[in-house]
Protein backbone atom coordinates (compact mmCIF):
# COMPACT_ATOMS: atom_id res chain seq x y z
CA UNK A 1 0.00 0.00 0.00
CA UNK A 2 1.83 3.26 -0.73
CA UNK A 3 2.12 5.65 1.57
CA UNK A 4 -0.56 8.45 0.32
CA UNK A 5 -3.33 5.14 0.46
CA UNK A 6 -2.45 4.93 4.24
CA UNK A 7 -2.75 8.73 5.25
CA UNK A 8 -6.44 8.26 3.23
CA UNK A 9 -7.81 5.54 5.10
CA UNK A 10 -6.20 7.19 8.02
CA UNK A 11 -8.70 10.21 7.60
CA UNK A 12 -11.67 7.96 6.57
CA UNK A 13 -11.34 5.95 9.77
CA UNK A 14 -11.09 9.10 11.95
CA UNK A 15 -14.01 10.50 10.63
CA UNK A 16 -16.28 7.29 10.56
CA UNK A 17 -15.17 7.52 14.06
CA UNK A 18 -16.05 10.93 15.00
CA UNK A 19 -19.46 10.60 13.13
CA UNK A 20 -20.07 7.50 15.39
CA UNK A 21 -19.21 9.62 18.41
CA UNK A 22 -22.01 12.13 17.51
CA UNK A 23 -24.18 9.38 16.55
CA UNK A 24 -23.85 7.87 20.25
CA UNK A 25 -23.71 11.45 21.48
CA UNK A 26 -26.95 12.36 20.11
CA UNK A 27 -28.62 9.08 21.44
CA UNK A 28 -27.13 9.14 24.31
CA UNK A 29 -28.77 12.72 24.72
CA UNK A 30 -32.00 11.93 23.29
CA UNK A 31 -32.45 9.38 25.71
CA UNK A 32 -31.40 11.26 28.31
CA UNK A 33 -34.04 14.06 27.23
CA UNK A 34 -36.32 11.21 26.96
CA UNK A 35 -36.15 10.06 30.23
CA UNK A 36 -36.19 13.36 31.63
CA UNK A 37 -39.30 14.67 29.67
CA UNK A 38 -40.68 11.32 31.16
CA UNK A 39 -39.87 12.25 34.55
CA UNK A 40 -40.99 15.53 33.75
CA UNK A 41 -44.63 14.64 32.49
CA UNK A 42 -44.65 12.41 35.20
CA UNK A 43 -44.03 15.12 37.68
CA UNK A 44 -46.78 16.74 35.94
CA UNK A 45 -49.25 14.04 35.95
CA UNK A 46 -48.36 13.84 39.73
CA UNK A 47 -49.00 17.60 40.39
CA UNK A 48 -52.51 17.29 38.64
CA UNK A 49 -53.30 14.14 40.76
CA UNK A 50 -52.22 16.21 43.95
CA UNK A 51 -54.05 19.57 43.28
CA UNK A 52 -57.36 17.03 42.60
CA UNK A 53 -56.64 15.22 45.64
CA UNK A 54 -56.73 18.74 47.55
CA UNK A 55 -60.25 19.55 45.77
CA UNK A 56 -61.69 16.48 47.13
CA UNK A 57 -60.32 17.06 50.17
CA UNK A 58 -61.69 19.89 50.50
CA UNK A 59 -64.95 19.33 48.52
CA UNK A 60 -65.61 16.04 51.42
CA UNK A 61 -65.04 18.66 53.96
CA UNK A 62 -67.96 20.79 53.07
CA UNK A 63 -69.74 18.21 52.47
CA UNK A 64 -69.37 16.53 56.34
CA UNK A 65 -70.46 20.04 57.08
CA UNK A 66 -74.10 19.87 55.11
CA UNK A 67 -74.58 16.26 55.12
CA UNK A 68 -77.68 14.94 57.16
CA UNK A 69 -78.88 18.59 58.09
CA UNK A 70 -82.28 18.68 59.25
CA UNK A 71 -82.43 22.33 60.17
CA UNK A 72 -82.52 24.02 57.00
CA UNK A 73 -83.77 27.80 57.22
CA UNK A 74 -83.74 28.99 53.76
CA UNK A 75 -84.13 32.63 54.44
CA UNK A 76 -80.65 32.23 56.40
CA UNK A 77 -78.66 29.47 54.09
CA UNK A 78 -76.47 32.14 52.17
CA UNK A 79 -74.88 33.08 55.78
CA UNK A 80 -75.04 29.90 56.87
CA UNK A 81 -72.51 28.85 53.57
CA UNK A 82 -70.59 31.84 54.35
CA UNK A 83 -69.57 30.93 57.68
CA UNK A 84 -68.58 27.35 56.59
CA UNK A 85 -66.68 28.43 53.82
CA UNK A 86 -64.80 31.02 56.65
CA UNK A 87 -64.54 28.00 58.96
CA UNK A 88 -63.10 25.70 56.29
CA UNK A 89 -61.19 28.19 54.52
CA UNK A 90 -59.51 29.28 58.10
CA UNK A 91 -58.84 25.31 58.64
CA UNK A 92 -57.02 24.54 56.06
CA UNK A 93 -56.67 27.19 53.14
CA UNK A 94 -52.98 28.12 52.67
CA UNK A 95 -51.38 25.09 54.73
CA UNK A 96 -48.19 23.82 53.31
CA UNK A 97 -48.10 20.10 52.83
CA UNK A 98 -52.01 20.87 53.70
CA UNK A 99 -52.96 17.81 51.24
CA UNK A 100 -51.86 14.70 52.59
CA UNK A 101 -49.29 12.83 50.41
CA UNK A 102 -46.21 10.11 50.55
CA UNK A 103 -44.86 11.68 47.05
CA UNK A 104 -41.19 12.55 47.77
CA UNK A 105 -40.46 16.46 47.08
CA UNK A 106 -44.43 16.56 46.94
CA UNK A 107 -45.85 20.03 48.03
CA UNK A 108 -49.74 20.43 48.01
CA UNK A 109 -52.16 22.74 50.03
CA UNK A 110 -55.84 24.54 49.19
CA UNK A 111 -54.91 28.41 47.85
CA UNK A 112 -58.52 29.66 48.41
CA UNK A 113 -61.95 28.80 48.75
CA UNK A 114 -64.61 31.95 48.19
CA UNK A 115 -68.57 32.26 48.08
CA UNK A 116 -69.22 33.46 44.90
CA UNK A 117 -72.14 36.40 45.43
CA UNK A 118 -74.97 35.44 42.56
CA UNK A 119 -77.50 38.91 41.56
CA UNK A 120 -79.72 36.26 39.37
CA UNK A 121 -79.82 32.90 40.68
CA UNK A 122 -80.78 33.63 44.16
CA UNK A 123 -82.14 29.85 44.59
CA UNK A 124 -78.37 28.72 44.47
CA UNK A 125 -75.24 29.17 46.47
CA UNK A 126 -71.93 28.78 44.35
CA UNK A 127 -68.31 28.05 46.43
CA UNK A 128 -65.00 27.93 44.22
CA UNK A 129 -62.21 25.88 45.33
CA UNK A 130 -58.78 26.43 44.00
CA UNK A 131 -55.83 24.14 44.55
CA UNK A 132 -51.81 24.00 43.59
CA UNK A 133 -49.47 21.59 43.67
CA UNK A 134 -45.61 21.18 42.91
CA UNK A 135 -43.65 17.65 42.39
CA UNK A 136 -39.95 18.08 41.87
CA UNK A 137 -40.83 21.37 40.43
CA UNK A 138 -43.16 20.90 38.51
CA UNK A 139 -46.34 23.22 39.43
CA UNK A 140 -50.19 22.92 38.35
CA UNK A 141 -53.15 25.20 40.06
CA UNK A 142 -57.09 23.18 39.58
CA UNK A 143 -60.15 24.79 40.43
CA UNK A 144 -63.85 23.24 40.73
CA UNK A 145 -67.25 24.88 41.37
CA UNK A 146 -69.46 23.73 44.00
CA UNK A 147 -73.24 24.47 43.74
CA UNK A 148 -75.68 24.20 46.72
CA UNK A 149 -79.40 24.67 46.87
CA UNK A 150 -81.83 23.31 49.38
CA UNK A 151 -84.93 22.68 45.96
CA UNK A 152 -86.57 19.97 45.09
CA UNK A 153 -84.68 18.61 41.30
CA UNK A 154 -87.97 18.23 39.36
CA UNK A 155 -87.84 22.33 39.49
CA UNK A 156 -84.65 22.09 37.36
CA UNK A 157 -85.85 20.35 34.32
CA UNK A 158 -87.76 21.56 31.29
CA UNK A 159 -89.53 18.25 31.07
CA UNK A 160 -89.53 14.92 32.90
CA UNK A 161 -90.23 11.83 34.91
CA UNK A 162 -89.61 10.17 38.09
CA UNK A 163 -90.69 6.91 36.03
CA UNK A 164 -91.08 6.26 32.11
CA UNK A 165 -90.53 9.50 29.41
CA UNK A 166 -91.87 8.80 26.65
CA UNK A 167 -91.62 11.19 23.32
CA UNK A 168 -94.04 10.14 20.82
CA UNK A 169 -93.26 12.22 17.76
CA UNK A 170 -92.06 15.87 17.22
CA UNK A 171 -92.00 17.84 20.24
CA UNK A 172 -89.35 20.18 21.15
CA UNK A 173 -87.80 20.80 24.19
CA UNK A 174 -85.75 23.95 25.08
CA UNK A 175 -83.92 22.79 28.27
CA UNK A 176 -83.02 19.45 30.41
CA UNK A 177 -84.83 16.57 30.56
CA UNK A 178 -85.16 14.00 32.70
CA UNK A 179 -86.18 10.54 32.69
CA UNK A 180 -85.83 7.99 36.20
CA UNK A 181 -86.88 4.77 34.63
CA UNK A 182 -86.48 4.83 30.85
CA UNK A 183 -86.49 7.10 28.01
CA UNK A 184 -88.64 5.89 25.00
CA UNK A 185 -88.14 7.72 21.79
CA UNK A 186 -90.03 7.27 18.51
CA UNK A 187 -91.00 9.10 15.41
CA UNK A 188 -94.79 8.38 15.51
CA UNK A 189 -97.44 9.95 17.50
CA UNK A 190 -100.66 8.52 18.66
CA UNK A 191 -103.73 10.36 19.14
CA UNK A 192 -107.70 10.06 19.38
CA UNK A 193 -110.37 11.54 17.93
CA UNK A 194 -114.00 11.33 19.02
CA UNK A 195 -113.28 8.20 20.52
CA UNK A 196 -111.59 6.64 17.83
CA UNK A 197 -108.14 5.79 17.90
CA UNK A 198 -106.84 6.44 14.01
CA UNK A 199 -103.52 5.07 12.33
CA UNK A 200 -100.45 6.38 14.36
CA UNK A 201 -99.00 9.25 11.93
CA UNK A 202 -95.26 8.99 11.09
CA UNK A 203 -93.36 12.27 11.71
CA UNK A 204 -90.22 13.28 12.95
CA UNK A 205 -87.88 12.23 16.20
CA UNK A 206 -88.33 14.85 18.98
CA UNK A 207 -85.73 17.59 20.01
CA UNK A 208 -83.75 18.47 23.16
CA UNK A 209 -82.38 22.07 22.03
CA UNK A 210 -81.02 25.15 23.65
CA UNK A 211 -83.01 28.17 22.18
CA UNK A 212 -81.13 31.24 22.36
CA UNK A 213 -82.91 34.38 22.97
CA UNK A 214 -85.80 32.78 25.40
CA UNK A 215 -86.35 33.15 29.30
CA UNK A 216 -83.65 32.33 31.18
CA UNK A 217 -81.57 31.46 28.00
CA UNK A 218 -78.31 33.17 27.31
CA UNK A 219 -75.17 33.18 24.41
CA UNK A 220 -73.18 31.64 27.34
CA UNK A 221 -75.10 28.96 28.42
CA UNK A 222 -74.19 25.35 28.04
CA UNK A 223 -76.57 23.02 25.76
CA UNK A 224 -78.92 21.09 27.27
CA UNK A 225 -78.59 17.83 29.09
CA UNK A 226 -80.69 14.58 28.57
CA UNK A 227 -80.27 12.62 32.62
CA UNK A 228 -80.89 9.19 32.10
CA UNK A 229 -79.96 5.57 34.46
CA UNK A 230 -77.72 4.52 31.53
CA UNK A 231 -76.91 4.66 28.36
CA UNK A 232 -79.09 1.47 27.62
CA UNK A 233 -81.90 3.25 28.86
CA UNK A 234 -82.66 5.17 26.11
CA UNK A 235 -84.65 2.54 23.76
CA UNK A 236 -85.77 4.02 20.41
CA UNK A 237 -88.20 3.10 17.45
CA UNK A 238 -88.69 3.81 14.27
CA UNK A 239 -87.59 2.60 10.16
CA UNK A 240 -88.61 -0.98 11.31
CA UNK A 241 -86.29 -0.84 14.51
CA UNK A 242 -88.50 -1.35 17.61
CA UNK A 243 -87.16 -0.80 21.35
CA UNK A 244 -83.35 -0.46 20.10
CA UNK A 245 -80.95 -0.15 22.63
CA UNK A 246 -78.70 2.96 22.58
CA UNK A 247 -74.62 1.67 23.98
CA UNK A 248 -71.36 3.11 24.10
CA UNK A 249 -70.73 1.64 20.99
CA UNK A 250 -73.89 3.48 19.16
CA UNK A 251 -74.47 6.37 20.93
CA UNK A 252 -72.41 8.93 18.86
CA UNK A 253 -74.51 8.23 15.89
CA UNK A 254 -77.97 7.31 17.66
CA UNK A 255 -78.07 10.33 19.74
CA UNK A 256 -77.86 13.15 17.15
CA UNK A 257 -80.82 11.71 15.42
CA UNK A 258 -83.03 10.50 17.73
CA UNK A 259 -83.08 13.76 20.10
CA UNK A 260 -80.49 16.26 18.69
CA UNK A 261 -77.68 15.72 21.43
CA UNK A 262 -73.96 14.45 21.42
CA UNK A 263 -73.01 11.67 23.60
CA UNK A 264 -71.26 14.10 25.68
CA UNK A 265 -74.69 16.10 26.50
CA UNK A 266 -76.29 12.59 28.20
CA UNK A 267 -75.32 12.64 32.29
CA UNK A 268 -75.95 9.56 34.21
CA UNK A 269 -78.54 11.17 37.27
CA UNK A 270 -79.58 7.60 39.51
CA UNK A 271 -82.91 7.56 41.47
CA UNK A 272 -81.72 7.64 44.54
CA UNK A 273 -79.84 11.16 43.78
CA UNK A 274 -82.98 12.47 42.89
CA UNK A 275 -84.10 15.28 45.79
CA UNK A 276 -87.56 14.03 45.45
CA UNK A 277 -91.12 16.07 46.73
CA UNK A 278 -93.71 14.68 49.00
CA UNK A 279 -97.07 17.52 47.76
CA UNK A 280 -98.88 16.39 50.61
CA UNK A 281 -95.87 17.24 52.81
CA UNK A 282 -95.14 20.58 51.26
CA UNK A 283 -98.60 21.31 51.64
CA UNK A 284 -98.58 21.37 55.31
CA UNK A 285 -95.76 23.29 55.57
CA UNK A 286 -97.24 26.25 53.80
CA UNK A 287 -100.26 25.57 56.27
CA UNK A 288 -98.28 26.29 59.00
CA UNK A 289 -96.52 29.32 56.87
CA UNK A 290 -99.43 30.59 56.79
CA UNK A 291 -100.92 30.14 60.18
CA UNK A 292 -97.85 32.00 61.61
CA UNK A 293 -97.66 29.65 64.28
CA UNK A 294 -94.31 27.47 64.07
CA UNK A 295 -94.54 23.52 65.40
CA UNK A 296 -98.27 22.86 64.69
CA UNK A 297 -98.07 21.19 61.61
CA UNK A 298 -99.29 18.28 63.58
CA UNK A 299 -102.10 19.64 64.74
CA UNK A 300 -103.13 21.23 61.28
CA UNK A 301 -102.38 17.44 59.76
CA UNK A 302 -104.70 15.82 62.11
CA UNK A 303 -107.37 18.16 61.46
CA UNK A 304 -107.19 17.48 57.86
CA UNK A 305 -107.43 14.44 58.31
CA UNK A 306 -109.86 14.72 60.51
CA UNK A 307 -111.97 16.93 58.14
CA UNK A 308 -112.30 20.00 60.47
CA UNK A 309 -109.46 21.95 58.74
CA UNK A 310 -111.48 24.64 58.24
CA UNK A 311 -112.85 24.76 61.66
CA UNK A 312 -109.30 24.93 63.05
CA UNK A 313 -107.62 27.41 60.68
CA UNK A 314 -110.94 29.57 60.96
CA UNK A 315 -110.05 30.25 64.50
CA UNK A 316 -106.84 31.56 63.33
CA UNK A 317 -107.29 32.81 59.94
CA UNK A 318 -109.61 35.72 58.63
CA UNK A 319 -112.68 34.14 56.89
CA UNK A 320 -113.09 34.94 53.27
CA UNK A 321 -115.77 35.93 52.34
CA UNK A 322 -117.92 37.00 54.59
CA UNK A 323 -115.66 38.60 57.35
CA UNK A 324 -117.09 41.85 58.89
CA UNK A 325 -119.81 42.62 56.58
CA UNK A 326 -120.24 46.34 55.82
CA UNK A 327 -123.46 47.07 56.97
CA UNK A 328 -126.64 44.35 58.55
CA UNK A 329 -128.57 42.69 56.87
CA UNK A 330 -132.30 44.02 56.61
CA UNK A 331 -135.13 42.37 57.85
CA UNK A 332 -138.53 42.15 56.82
CA UNK A 333 -140.84 42.81 59.25
CA UNK A 334 -143.32 40.49 60.36
CA UNK A 335 -146.81 40.75 57.83
CA UNK A 336 -145.00 43.06 55.76
CA UNK A 337 -147.21 45.54 53.62
CA UNK A 338 -146.93 45.92 50.02
CA UNK A 339 -144.35 48.91 50.48
CA UNK A 340 -142.44 47.41 53.55
CA UNK A 341 -141.70 44.77 50.77
CA UNK A 342 -140.46 46.86 47.76
CA UNK A 343 -138.55 49.03 50.68
CA UNK A 344 -136.75 45.64 52.00
CA UNK A 345 -136.62 44.22 47.81
CA UNK A 346 -134.53 47.63 47.11
CA UNK A 347 -132.29 47.53 50.54
CA UNK A 348 -131.56 44.12 50.19
CA UNK A 349 -130.36 44.73 46.79
CA UNK A 350 -127.76 47.44 47.94
CA UNK A 351 -127.26 45.19 50.98
CA UNK A 352 -126.30 42.60 48.49
CA UNK A 353 -124.04 45.38 46.34
CA UNK A 354 -122.23 46.44 49.30
CA UNK A 355 -121.10 43.24 50.53
CA UNK A 356 -119.82 42.00 47.02
CA UNK A 357 -117.66 45.00 47.03
CA UNK A 358 -116.31 44.21 50.04
CA UNK A 359 -115.74 40.58 49.51
CA UNK A 360 -113.57 41.74 45.75
CA UNK A 361 -111.72 44.24 48.45
CA UNK A 362 -110.87 41.22 50.72
CA UNK A 363 -109.31 39.73 47.42
CA UNK A 364 -107.85 42.78 46.81
CA UNK A 365 -104.05 43.61 47.77
CA UNK A 366 -104.00 41.42 50.48
CA UNK A 367 -101.77 41.87 53.26
CA UNK A 368 -102.46 38.58 55.65
CA UNK A 369 -103.09 35.27 54.91
CA UNK A 370 -106.89 33.79 55.28
CA UNK A 371 -108.99 30.92 54.43
CA UNK A 372 -112.02 30.29 52.61
CA UNK A 373 -114.50 27.49 53.73
CA UNK A 374 -116.17 25.88 50.17
CA UNK A 375 -115.85 26.00 46.62
CA UNK A 376 -114.48 29.47 45.58
CA UNK A 377 -115.44 30.95 41.66
CA UNK A 378 -113.27 33.66 40.45
CA UNK A 379 -115.11 34.47 37.11
CA UNK A 380 -114.38 38.34 36.91
CA UNK A 381 -117.78 38.93 38.12
CA UNK A 382 -118.80 38.02 41.55
CA UNK A 383 -114.85 38.12 42.60
CA UNK A 384 -112.92 40.55 39.96
CA UNK A 385 -109.67 39.42 41.02
CA UNK A 386 -107.22 37.73 43.42
CA UNK A 387 -104.59 39.60 44.65
CA UNK A 388 -102.06 40.15 47.62
CA UNK A 389 -99.60 42.65 47.86
CA UNK A 390 -95.77 42.65 46.28
CA UNK A 391 -94.87 42.36 50.07
CA UNK A 392 -97.12 40.06 51.07
CA UNK A 393 -96.86 37.62 48.10
CA UNK A 394 -92.88 37.66 48.17
CA UNK A 395 -92.57 37.32 52.03
CA UNK A 396 -90.21 39.85 52.26
CA UNK A 397 -87.60 39.29 54.83
CA UNK A 398 -88.22 39.67 57.91
CA UNK A 399 -91.73 38.32 57.54
CA UNK A 400 -93.12 34.69 55.61
CA UNK A 401 -95.03 34.59 52.31
CA UNK A 402 -98.54 35.15 52.38
CA UNK A 403 -101.14 32.35 51.58
CA UNK A 404 -104.87 32.35 50.72
CA UNK A 405 -106.02 28.95 51.86
CA UNK A 406 -109.65 27.53 49.92
CA UNK A 407 -110.76 24.53 51.79
CA UNK A 408 -112.77 23.21 49.01
CA UNK A 409 -112.24 23.29 45.09
CA UNK A 410 -111.01 26.10 43.32
CA UNK A 411 -112.29 27.60 39.93
CA UNK A 412 -110.51 30.29 37.91
CA UNK A 413 -113.27 31.42 34.52
CA UNK A 414 -112.49 34.20 32.75
CA UNK A 415 -114.19 32.00 29.66
CA UNK A 416 -115.88 34.63 27.54
CA UNK A 417 -115.91 35.43 23.83
CA UNK A 418 -116.95 38.96 25.45
CA UNK A 419 -114.40 39.44 27.30
CA UNK A 420 -111.29 40.34 26.34
CA UNK A 421 -109.67 41.99 29.41
CA UNK A 422 -107.28 38.99 31.67
CA UNK A 423 -108.15 37.84 34.94
CA UNK A 424 -105.58 38.93 37.82
CA UNK A 425 -104.16 36.27 39.94
CA UNK A 426 -101.05 37.28 42.34
CA UNK A 427 -101.12 34.74 44.84
CA UNK A 428 -99.93 31.78 47.13
CA UNK A 429 -102.42 29.92 47.04
CA UNK A 430 -103.23 26.12 48.77
CA UNK A 431 -106.22 24.06 47.65
CA UNK A 432 -107.31 21.21 49.22
CA UNK A 433 -110.01 20.19 46.74
CA UNK A 434 -109.57 20.14 43.04
CA UNK A 435 -108.84 23.50 40.25
CA UNK A 436 -110.17 24.26 36.99
CA UNK A 437 -108.65 27.04 34.82
CA UNK A 438 -110.38 28.28 31.78
CA UNK A 439 -109.74 31.72 30.00
CA UNK A 440 -107.36 34.63 30.14
CA UNK A 441 -105.78 34.75 33.09
CA UNK A 442 -102.52 36.50 34.50
CA UNK A 443 -100.50 34.59 37.34
CA UNK A 444 -97.92 35.59 39.42
CA UNK A 445 -98.70 32.92 41.68
CA UNK A 446 -97.23 29.40 43.12
CA UNK A 447 -99.92 26.95 43.93
CA UNK A 448 -100.21 23.73 46.14
CA UNK A 449 -103.27 21.64 44.68
CA UNK A 450 -104.32 18.18 47.05
CA UNK A 451 -107.08 17.39 44.17
CA UNK A 452 -106.65 17.36 40.51
CA UNK A 453 -105.82 19.89 38.47
CA UNK A 454 -107.70 20.85 34.84
CA UNK A 455 -106.58 23.43 32.77
CA UNK A 456 -109.05 24.01 29.77
CA UNK A 457 -108.39 26.63 26.83
CA UNK A 458 -106.76 28.91 28.78
CA UNK A 459 -104.54 31.51 27.99
CA UNK A 460 -102.36 32.04 30.65
CA UNK A 461 -99.77 34.72 31.25
CA UNK A 462 -97.63 36.15 33.19
CA UNK A 463 -98.47 38.95 35.47
CA UNK A 464 -95.88 41.52 34.79
CA UNK A 465 -92.65 39.37 34.19
CA UNK A 466 -93.87 36.40 36.65
CA UNK A 467 -95.36 32.95 36.15
CA UNK A 468 -97.53 30.35 37.45
CA UNK A 469 -96.70 27.19 39.09
CA UNK A 470 -98.73 24.65 40.14
CA UNK A 471 -98.28 21.41 42.13
CA UNK A 472 -100.81 18.98 42.08
CA UNK A 473 -100.68 15.68 43.99
CA UNK A 474 -103.84 14.58 41.73
CA UNK A 475 -103.65 14.32 37.94
CA UNK A 476 -103.22 17.44 35.53
CA UNK A 477 -105.41 17.56 32.57
CA UNK A 478 -104.12 20.18 29.69
CA UNK A 479 -106.95 20.67 27.44
CA UNK A 480 -107.45 22.63 24.20
CA UNK A 481 -110.65 23.55 22.39
CA UNK A 482 -108.84 25.27 20.09
CA UNK A 483 -107.90 22.66 17.50
CA UNK A 484 -106.97 22.88 14.04
CA UNK A 485 -107.13 26.86 14.40
CA UNK A 486 -102.82 26.05 13.64
CA UNK A 487 -101.96 28.91 16.28
CA UNK A 488 -101.89 29.85 20.09
CA UNK A 489 -100.47 31.57 22.88
CA UNK A 490 -97.45 30.26 24.87
CA UNK A 491 -98.83 29.76 28.31
CA UNK A 492 -96.38 31.00 30.92
CA UNK A 493 -96.58 27.88 33.36
CA UNK A 494 -94.71 24.86 34.99
CA UNK A 495 -97.13 22.06 36.05
CA UNK A 496 -96.17 19.15 38.41
CA UNK A 497 -98.46 16.29 39.05
CA UNK A 498 -97.81 13.61 41.44
CA UNK A 499 -99.29 10.93 38.62
CA UNK A 500 -99.06 9.83 35.23
CA UNK A 501 -99.25 12.25 32.53
CA UNK A 502 -100.37 12.38 28.66
CA UNK A 503 -99.72 15.62 26.59
CA UNK A 504 -100.59 16.20 22.93
CA UNK A 505 -99.32 18.61 20.61
CA UNK A 506 -101.77 16.65 17.71
CA UNK A 507 -105.03 18.17 16.55
CA UNK A 508 -104.09 21.82 19.19
CA UNK A 509 -100.44 23.54 19.47
CA UNK A 510 -99.10 22.72 23.25
CA UNK A 511 -96.73 25.45 24.10
CA UNK A 512 -95.15 26.15 27.62
CA UNK A 513 -93.15 28.93 28.88
CA UNK A 514 -92.18 26.74 32.31
CA UNK A 515 -91.52 23.44 32.26
CA UNK A 516 -93.70 20.02 33.01
CA UNK A 517 -92.84 17.31 34.99
CA UNK A 518 -94.47 13.99 36.58
CA UNK A 519 -93.78 11.69 39.31
CA UNK A 520 -95.50 8.86 37.92
CA UNK A 521 -95.15 8.20 33.51
CA UNK A 522 -95.09 10.81 31.11
CA UNK A 523 -95.93 10.65 27.56
CA UNK A 524 -96.21 13.07 24.65
CA UNK A 525 -96.98 12.81 21.34
CA UNK A 526 -97.18 15.68 18.63
CA UNK A 527 -96.17 16.35 15.22
CA UNK A 528 -95.12 19.13 13.05
CA UNK A 529 -96.74 21.44 10.79
CA UNK A 530 -100.77 22.76 10.11
CA UNK A 531 -103.23 20.05 10.71
CA UNK A 532 -106.76 19.95 9.69
CA UNK A 533 -109.95 18.26 10.78
CA UNK A 534 -110.94 14.90 8.93
CA UNK A 535 -114.52 14.63 7.78
CA UNK A 536 -114.59 11.00 8.46
CA UNK A 537 -112.87 10.51 12.05
CA UNK A 538 -112.27 6.92 11.64
CA UNK A 539 -109.74 8.46 8.79
CA UNK A 540 -107.63 10.51 11.06
CA UNK A 541 -106.89 14.06 10.87
CA UNK A 542 -105.13 15.64 7.82
CA UNK A 543 -101.65 15.95 8.36
CA UNK A 544 -99.03 18.30 6.32
CA UNK A 545 -95.71 16.84 4.69
CA UNK A 546 -94.05 15.65 8.24
CA UNK A 547 -91.05 14.96 6.27
CA UNK A 548 -90.21 18.44 5.54
CA UNK A 549 -87.83 20.99 7.49
CA UNK A 550 -89.14 20.92 11.17
CA UNK A 551 -88.50 24.51 11.33
CA UNK A 552 -90.88 25.44 8.09
CA UNK A 553 -93.33 23.24 9.62
CA UNK A 554 -93.76 24.51 13.44
CA UNK A 555 -93.84 22.38 15.93
CA UNK A 556 -97.34 21.55 17.62
CA UNK A 557 -95.55 20.53 21.13
CA UNK A 558 -93.30 23.53 22.54
CA UNK A 559 -91.36 23.69 25.95
CA UNK A 560 -88.98 26.84 26.86
CA UNK A 561 -87.40 26.37 30.04
CA UNK A 562 -87.91 29.32 32.57
CA UNK A 563 -85.57 29.10 35.08
CA UNK A 564 -86.61 32.62 36.71
CA UNK A 565 -89.03 30.64 38.22
CA UNK A 566 -86.48 30.02 41.36
CA UNK A 567 -85.62 33.63 41.29
CA UNK A 568 -89.77 35.03 41.10
CA UNK A 569 -91.56 32.35 43.71
CA UNK A 570 -88.70 31.50 45.50
CA UNK A 571 -89.73 32.54 48.74
CA UNK A 572 -93.18 30.07 48.24
CA UNK A 573 -91.72 26.85 46.18
CA UNK A 574 -91.14 23.79 48.07
CA UNK A 575 -88.40 22.55 49.99
CA UNK A 576 -86.77 19.57 51.03
CA UNK A 577 -85.07 18.47 54.23
CA UNK A 578 -81.80 17.99 52.61
CA UNK A 579 -79.32 20.37 50.85
CA UNK A 580 -78.28 19.24 47.57
CA UNK A 581 -74.79 19.65 46.74
CA UNK A 582 -73.78 19.27 42.81
CA UNK A 583 -69.77 19.39 42.06
CA UNK A 584 -68.59 20.44 38.91
CA UNK A 585 -65.88 19.74 36.52
CA UNK A 586 -62.44 20.18 37.18
CA UNK A 587 -60.70 23.37 35.73
CA UNK A 588 -57.01 23.44 34.85
CA UNK A 589 -55.91 27.04 35.67
CA UNK A 590 -53.00 28.47 33.27
CA UNK A 591 -50.31 30.59 34.57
Amino acid sequence: MRNNERGSALVLVMFVALLLTILGLAVLGATMGGAQRTETRENDVQSLHLAQKGLDEAVAYIQTKLDGRKDIDPDHMEDEIKDIVEEVTNKIVGVSNGVSTKLTGAIGKIKSITYEEQSVEKYKYYINISAEAAVNGVQRELRQKIVIDTYPDFLKYAFGSEATLTLNGAPILHGNIYAGQELNVRDTALYTYKGLAPPEIKTQYPRVELLKGVTGATSTEPPPEVHVQSLESIKYSGNGVVDAVVNKNNASIILPNILGVNKEQVFIKPQKKFIQINVEESFFDKVEEATGRAGSKSEIKQAFEQKRLGDYLSSRLTNLPDANPPIAEPVLPNNPTEEQKDIYKLEYSEYLEKVKEHQNKLLKAREESAIYNGNLLIDGIDYQQLTFSDDAKAGTLPNKPKWLIVNGDLEINNYSSENTNFLEIQANILVTGNVIIKGQVQFNSTMFVLGQTTVEDAVIRGLGDKELVLISKGNVLINRIDAFRNETAQMKAFFYTDNDADLYGVGSIFWLNGGFFAKGNLTVNAVLGKVKEPLDPALGFDFENQDENRYTLGHRFRIDYNQEIFTHQQSSLPRVQQINVTVGPLELVSH
